[in-house]
């Protein structure tokens, strides 16, 4: 598939995995990628930038990955409700599984991420 016309939104608020997914998103062919280091700042990305793919942490301050999902998937945020959104996190429980299925979350991701698993997610959100 041909993801140069594609946009995404890395919502991640360690910088370091920021930069990884960040070039893990080039390498697979993604044209435009902007970044947030939290959800609240996410929010604000999407007011003026459209995503067609959110790849977001769960764990961050202000605004965990689970209530950006809800206010993507709910209309309070710019961003069409069906916007594709891939949750990784370091700590899976089966709360917060039962929870991103329930908001339509396309994957759920435990970090760190290799590249082949982050492709074959994004191939099929």
């Amino acid at each position: 598939m041909d993801y140069s016309k594609l946009s995404a939104l890395i919502v991640e608020d360690i910088e370091a995995g920021a930069s990884t997914y960040t070039s893990m998103l080039e390498q697979i062919g993604f044209g435009d990628i902007q970044t947030a280091s939290d959800g609240l700042k996410a929010i604000e990305t999407l007011e003026a930038f459209k995503a067609d793919l959110v790849l977001c942490d769960h764990t961050m301050p202000y605004l965990n990955g689970l209530e950006l999902i809800a206010a993507i998937r709910t209309g309070l945020t710019a961003a069409p409700t069906d916007t594709p959104f891939i949750l990784m996190t370091g700590h899976a429980d089966n709360a917060k599984i039962r929870a991103a299925a329930w908001l339509s979350v396309q994957d759920f991701a435990m970090k760190p991420i290799a590249f082949d698993h982050l492709a074959a997610m994004i191939e099929h959100a």
